[in-house]
């Protein structure tokens, strides 16, 4: 776990334990409901008034869902696969040469670099 990381996840706690003290309240009569707004959960605003706990929990799985994409957004790129941009093979991202055929690796992302085996093949089938 990266510093991002742990910032995401601080952040995140954060918004859930203050969204427990603050929570949505409303009024339920057998005609109606009312919102009754954001207040503390430890002094309602008003007596009848209860805690929403369908909007809450919805509050909270869309803070839990930005919490686990920003967590796969910020991780570390070193998993990220790479090949040698001579030979094709499949590099480690700390190689500074092709274990293959020693060749200098210029490592970029896993879109920029992918092997050129397949384009061959195509050439092969059509008969170039």
């Amino acid at each position: 776990m990266n510093k991002k990381q742990r910032w995401v996840l601080f952040v995140g706690a954060a918004v859930i334990l203050l969204m427990l003290l603050f929570p949505p309240f409303h009024f339920r009569t057998s005609d109606f409901v009312q919102n009754r707004g954001y207040g503390c959960l430890f002094d309602p605003s008003e007596e009848n008034s209860t805690v929403n706990t369908g909007l809450l929990l919805v509050q909270w799985i869309g803070v839990l869902l930005i919490c686990v994409i920003l967590w796969f957004a910020l991780r570390d790129r070193k998993y990220i696969v790479n090949y040698c941009s001579q030979c094709n093979a499949r590099l480690q991202p700390t190689d500074k040469f092709c274990t293959e055929c020693g060749s200098t690796t210029e490592l970029k992302p896993d879109g920029e670099n992918k092997p050129k085996i397949a384009k061959k093949n195509k050439e092969k089938r059509r008969g170039r």
